[in-house]
């Protein structure tokens, strides 16, 4: 069983990576590569998510739920 610890750091990767993504993304787009705007929108989606992932299990770690069912 995976702690909720350990799923929060995951998730907080993720959305590092995510943001990291959408800024690369972003530029590409404003510069004229072939980049589609839908890919933006789809990782920025991809990326809120991560970080609503990592808020729920910051916040179920700090209340001492290290292994039970978190909602998310």
């Amino acid at each position: 069983m995976v702690s909720n610890k350990v799923k929060r750091n995951f998730s907080l990767i993720l959305f590092i990576v995510g943001v990291a993504l959408v800024i690369m993304m972003s530029i590409d787009l404003a510069t004229g590569t072939d980049r589609e705007w839908w890919e933006l929108v789809s990782n920025i989606a991809v990326t809120a998510f991560f970080l609503k992932r990592y808020i729920d299990y910051r916040k179920a770690v700090g209340s001492g739920n290290l292994y039970g069912r978190v909602k998310l």
